[in-house]
């Protein structure tokens, strides 16, 4: 019966901590498909009063290149990645 006990302990504290993982992915999400006028009045609200794809037209027909900033940081990414498996490859020694 203790490690009962002990094991909805660990249970309800993971539950909490997930919650507290997941909550800020989900606010982001959920506010990404609000006006900026009802982001700025209750970012917290939902459901929301209207539902717009405005923010991703924005993003992917500015001027602004997200796709060459996901290269970037993929490209950074992958060196440092490479870069330090040289250094603690060597290091090993």
């Amino acid at each position: 019966m203790k490690e009962y006990g002990r094991k909805t302990i660990i249970y309800i504290i993971l539950t909490i901590w997930a919650f507290l993982t997941l909550y800020p992915l989900y606010w982001v999400i959920i506010n990404s498909f609000k006006p900026s006028n009802e982001i700025i009045l209750n970012s917290l609200r939902f459901p929301f009063a209207s539902f717009t794809f405005d923010n991703y037209r924005k993003a992917f027909n500015s001027g602004f290149n997200i796709f060459k900033s996901y290269y970037n940081s993929l490209f950074i990414s992958i060196t440092v990645v490479v870069v330090v498996l040289i250094v603690a490859g060597f290091g090993s020694f």
